[in-house]
């Protein structure tokens, strides 16, 4: 169990966004964390739109919530196919693992299953797949579904050497196509990050970006 407690202050939108500046960053315990802080006044239900790597019934990545929330997972079972509407075996970015299983992705089966969540929790939190730009289909983005529904996004930092780069690009790319920015999380990993480039690029990244550091955390692993 993950002993974390996020800050009162912050005021969370309806339905919001989780991406990250990599893979393995943090984006699915960072999902599960502000659900758990969400849930004491919402019904709140998580969304993976694509999991690759998958065989389990139920996708790792919710499970993972769930286990945060310290749910039992019964509850998930009769919104699953909503909540992750698409599951691949091949654990590669979405477009590639759908391509090897000859199940091409269509972005409106996703935008369904967003809404119809939406119709029956006061909140749906979206953990995206790798980075912003991850192709979803060979023509559409994880940035494009994001755009689609207008949704508040959070970027998760894997504070380390390398992450002012990978963070500008990834504000760079959001801004560009206009969606609404909550602000960041960083989350330490590895945790032997010295603490003088942790710093840094913590203070570096908002003063370029004037967003707000939501919360900054020990290593969540991703």
């Amino acid at each position: 169990m993950i002993d974390f407690t996020l800050p009162s202050t912050i005021e969370w939108p309806q339905h919001l966004f989780i991406t990250g500046t990599n893979t393995g960053v943090g984006k699915t315990v960072v999902t599960g964390l502000i659900a758990k802080h969400l849930q004491t006044t919402r019904q709140v239900i998580t969304q993976k739109w694509v999991q690759t790597g998958c065989t389990a019934p139920i996708p790792e990545d919710l499970n993972t919530h769930w286990v945060i929330r310290q749910r039992g997972t019964a509850a998930l079972m009769p919104y699953l196919a909503d909540c992750c509407p698409y599951q691949f075996a091949y654990p590669a970015s979405p477009h590639l693992a759908a391509h090897l299983e000859n199940t091409p992705i269509h972005t409106e089966k996703i935008y369904a299953a967003f809404y119809r969540l939406a119709n029956q929790f006061d909140t749906v939190i979206c953990e995206g797949a790798g980075g912003i730009l991850v192709p979803v289909t060979p023509t559409e983005t994880v940035l494009d579904c994001v755009s689609a529904l207008n949704l508040p996004t959070v970027i998760v930092i894997g504070n380390t050497l390398g992450c002012i780069n990978h963070s500008l690009l990834t504000i760079q790319a959001l801004r560009a196509a206009k969606v609404p920015l909550m602000g960041l999380v960083f989350n330490h990993v590895p945790v032997d990050t010295p603490a003088p480039i942790a710093a840094d690029n913590m203070a570096i990244i908002q003063a370029k970006t004037h967003l707000p550091i939501l919360f900054s955390v020990p290593d969540l692993g991703s």
